[in-house]
């Protein structure tokens, strides 16, 4: 009893102290500590109201007697550690899994960061895309054919184009950097 003492309040310093990334193996040796505990508790089950009993038999003036409720005495004292133990370990594993589950609410927070931006960024791209779709094949493309040379009454509907996507996308950056959707 002694060994599982000292390992529960081991276990209780290191879910304290330690870093989650540290505890391998915690929740098995807290299950194996508590199997203990259980076990402890299941074969001391009854015995000191026996031994109550005999001891009482016994009388209260036969040394016998005296031995009999001095280990009385032991196992209502191994009862009450196997109980503080457990509350000790129920706390400890309180502790723990709200560790993990603060660790899992950052890493959450995070990726829904992360996939908010890419998200509006999306969104920009989408109707600049459509645009670029549907005026793409209307307009003749500069240096499309290297033969011919360039003259600006060909290419300026493409600028406009490109300049329009260019001025939509900005300002819609802008607007999601304004609105925080970008920022952390």
């Amino acid at each position: 009893m002694t060994q599982i003492e000292h390992d529960v309040v081991q276990i209780d310093n290191a879910v304290m102290t330690q870093v989650p990334e540290e505890h391998t193996g915690m929740l098995q040796h807290m299950g194996l500590l508590r199997r203990r505990i259980v076990g402890i508790q299941r074969l001391q089950l009854g015995k000191p109201d026996v031994v109550r009993r005999v001891a009482r038999v016994l009388g209260s003036n036969d040394e016998l007697g005296h031995h009999f409720r001095d280990v009385c005495d032991h196992l209502a004292a191994l009862g009450s550690l196997c109980t503080q133990c457990e509350v000790v370990l129920s706390r400890a594993h309180s502790n723990f899994m709200a560790q993990m589950s603060l660790k899992m609410n950052q890493t959450t927070h995070g990726l829904g960061m992360f996939s908010n931006r890419w998200l509006v960024l999306l969104g920009l791209m989408l109707p600049l895309q459509l645009v670029a779709m549907a005026f793409g094949q209307n307009v003749y493309v500069p240096w499309m054919y290297s033969d011919q040379p360039l003259r600006f009454d060909t290419i300026a509907p493409w600028l406009g184009i490109m300049g329009c996507i260019l001025l939509a996308f900005t300002v819609g950056l802008g607007f999601a950097w304004y609105r925080n959707y970008l920022s952390r």
